[in-house]
């Protein structure tokens, strides 16, 4: 059981500078297919101020569980250039669960004693987060967890999780 909520993990992702070359690597260990998103304008905060960044995006799925790779596509600064900066290679970069209501999942947290500081957070239409990257306060070297809203996103996941089952690697 994670240590973060009792629900299952949504996703990993991993962060680099090549998402071709990401994706090929995924490919070659029969990981795939992967769906492409590339400069995506996102509205976004970071550290609190807002900024908003261009991301490219892969994803798959290996049997349950879905395998994110990120990109960002600008200079912006941001979570990903964070991590970058400690990891210039790239590699894993957060783990993600979905909630239905990011505040309640926020105090969960606290009433288990955890503190985490927000560091990016993605904005909706209405300015309010739809998904949040925190980090254990005080960590030097963090893997972030994200709290994901349902998104309309979700029914793309799942057909590509359907996709996976029987794809043949080509």
């Amino acid at each position: 059981m994670s240590s973060y909520f009792n629900n299952d993990l949504f996703h990993v992702a991993y962060v680099g500078t090549d998402l071709d070359a990401m994706v090929d690597r995924m490919l070659q260990s029969g990981i795939g297919p992967f769906y492409y998103s590339r400069k995506l304008h996102l509205n976004s905060r970071y550290r609190g101020e807002r900024n908003d960044i261009v991301i490219s995006v892969a994803f798959a799925y290996t049997g349950d569980q879905m395998i994110e790779l990120v990109v960002q596509d600008d200079d912006v600064p941001s979570s990903f250039h964070e991590h970058l900066a400690l990891h210039p290679e790239g590699g894993l970069h957060h783990i993600a669960y979905m909630s239905k209501d990011l505040d309640a999942s926020i105090e969960e947290l606290k009433a288990k004693g955890k503190e985490y500081v927000p560091v990016q957070e993605f904005l909706g239409p209405d300015g309010k987060p739809v998904e949040i990257y925190l980090e254990p306060k005080g960590a030097k070297d963090p893997i972030f967890m994200q709290i994901v809203l349902p998104s309309p996103w979700d029914d793309g996941f799942a057909r590509l999780k359907e996709i996976a089952k029987t794809w043949d690697g080509s």
